[in-house]
């Protein structure tokens, strides 16, 4: 079976291209304490970038750790076997000279869990509550996961906007966002969720939905 995580890690780490074909993720990849990610992204509007996972049950796929920055654009992941998460945003250290979790960028990505993905997007709060804020979702589409398509921990996890955004649980999801931070989001649809489309927990401060389609 083709494994392509050692090719991915090598373009996150230097920006070395990518083959316009199904990129086999077979376990985490890990990026940290960086401000100068290259950028994810298709350079011809008629393709896009293509990650299938394959790895161990209950890891995530990408995780970024103390980065700035990080830019995707029409990307899609197929998940194939269970998986935590798609991607997981943190802060794992703090003090002076650390690299805030901030900016996180995404437009037009799509998500295709399949019934086998825990949540695409996950603010992760560990050790350290600061700075994993002002994340950036344009025209994303989640489909088919357990529990969420978002989920934002941390009392510093805020300012997070989502614009034209999709969150489908196809039956399987719990909740289209599950936040513990502030956001806002505007437009978008959200269906197929058994608990609810927004699943607000303290402090939630700042938080502002607007013209948002939602079916349970």
């Amino acid at each position: 079976m083709p494994d392509h995580t050692r090719l991915v890690r090598e373009h996150l780490a230097d920006g070395s291209p990518l083959p316009a074909i199904p990129l086999i993720i077979s376990e985490p990849i890990v990026m940290h304490d960086r401000d100068d990610l290259p950028a994810v992204r298709s350079e011809r509007p008629s393709q896009r970038v293509r990650f299938v996972w394959r790895g161990a049950t209950r890891d995530p796929m990408f995780v970024f750790q103390n980065c700035r920055e990080p830019s995707w654009e029409r990307v899609d992941v197929t998940v194939e076997r269970p998986l935590e998460a798609a991607f997981v945003m943190e802060r794992t250290r703090h003090g002076p000279g650390v690299i805030p979790s901030t900016m996180h960028q995404w437009r037009d990505l799509r998500v295709f869990g399949n019934g086998l993905l825990e949540r695409a997007f996950w603010h992760r709060r560990r050790d350290v509550d600061e700075n994993n804020e002002h994340a950036r979702f344009d025209s994303v589409s989640v489909y088919g996961y357990t529990d969420c398509a978002w989920l934002i921990e941390g009392t510093q996890s805020k300012e997070h906007l989502f614009t034209h955004c999709r969150a489908e649980g196809d039956a399987t999801g719990r909740a289209g966002i599950r936040s513990f931070g502030s956001f806002q989001w505007i437009g978008g649809a959200m269906s197929g969720n058994a608990e609810s489309c927004f699943s607000l927990g303290p402090p939630c401060d700042v938080v502002r939905i607007e013209g948002v389609g939602c079916e349970t």
